[in-house]
């Protein structure tokens, strides 16, 4: 018997089912307030500086701000993870998938804070990053390819594919896009050589 399966003895009632909906619930509320009161959504964020002046309630609302924008593909995405979630949650069971989202919301929390006191530090300034819950979102989809690499989802609901290739697809689409935008950031940093003199 491992540490979690003691755990799970012992806290395994307080787990709540089904907890990737009330997620999801999360960023639907989150798309709510953002239409109706943008201003509201800032004294959700997470702001560390805030955070340390009594603001302790972005600890958790941070878990409000929506991760894409409210579009067809943002709807196909709160889906998508509906059945990610369900699916990973009839896998590893409700008190391991309550271990995975909290445990996965606490170290961003962590993360963030570490962030501010090494920029404050170093900078002189506190930097609180922008927490969102996409990457806790995305990580299951991982988890749930891990799982079951050899699982079929339908892309875009028509086109069979295998879960590994899903995983690949996904991350060969988000390397491209980073290093689009990292290199197209680089580029404007980089000197004009027409200008420099020759030698």
């Amino acid at each position: 018997m491992n540490w979690m399966d003691k755990l799970e003895r012992k806290w395994g009632r307080h787990a709540v089912a089904n907890l990737s909906r009330y997620f999801v619930l999360a960023q639907v509320i989150g798309y709510v307030v953002q239409l109706t009161a943008p201003g509201l959504m800032s004294y959700m964020n997470f702001d560390m500086g805030s955070i340390l002046h009594g603001q302790l309630w972005r600890v958790v609302t941070w878990i409000f701000t929506p991760t894409a924008s409210l579009d067809v593909f943002g709807i196909l995405f709160l889906f998508c993870v509906l059945m990610w979630g369900s699916s990973l949650e009839s896998m590893l069971g409700t008190f391991r998938m309550n271990v995975f989202l909290w445990g996965s919301v606490i170290l961003c929390d962590i993360v963030g804070a570490i962030v501010y006191v090494v920029t404050r530090i170093l900078l002189g300034y506190g930097f609180s990053p922008y927490l969102s819950t996409y990457y806790i979102l995305m990580s299951m989809l991982l988890a749930l390819a891990m799982c079951m690499p050899e699982g079929e989802v339908r892309l875009y609901f028509v086109l069979p594919i295998r879960m590994k290739w899903m995983l690949i697809l996904n991350w060969y689409i988000w390397d491209i896009r980073w290093f689009v935008y990292s290199r197209s950031e680089l580029q404007v940093m980089e000197p004009e050589w027409e200008s420099l003199p020759a030698f």
